[in-house]
């Protein structure tokens, strides 16, 4: 099993392409490849620049609020945004604390997709009282509690 409390995380100054840095702390790699992270966005932060990346993107918006595509989410809200999909107009305007999840390595693809070849992998996500719980191919079960946000993962 791992677990990492919330307070132990090391965070670092992330660059985000076509806007200024975010502050991120990442999580071990597991079987399935998929990259995890916290991710706070200062209050006024934005990214106006339009782009994708080619793997899908979970996120969980633990404080604060998060707009992408026009939409805003709060404290509490879920999102899957599909790989390939166009992004534009992310911005936090009193900033946020998000927990990301991608299918794979994000990278910044500027501009619409030329391309969609899929969603990337298959997954179960629920909130389950307060937990998020992931259950992932290979039998895995990830867990965050959203009271102290400690990140577990742990054979199924």
């Amino acid at each position: 099993m791992l677990e990492l409390a919330f307070a132990s995380l090391a965070w670092r100054s992330a660059p985000m392409p076509g806007a200024g840095p975010v502050e991120m702390a990442l999580l071990p790699r597991l079987p399935d490849s998929g990259f995890r992270a916290f991710v706070r966005f200062p209050a006024g932060w934005s990214r106006p620049d339009r782009g994708h990346y080619a793997v899908p993107e979970e996120f969980l918006v633990l404080e604060g609020e998060l707009s992408l595509n026009g939409r805003n989410w709060k404290a509490g809200d879920l999102a899957w945004v599909r790989a390939w999909q166009l992004r534009r107009d992310l911005q936090s305007a009193p900033g946020c604390l998000v927990f990301a999840w991608f299918g794979g390595t994000p990278r910044w693809l500027p501009g619409a997709p030329a391309a969609r070849p899929g969603d990337g992998p298959a997954h179960r996500t629920s909130i389950e009282g307060r937990e998020l719980v992931r259950l992932l191919p290979g039998a895995v079960r990830e867990t965050l509690n959203l009271d102290d946000y400690t990140w577990r993962a742990t054979p199924a």
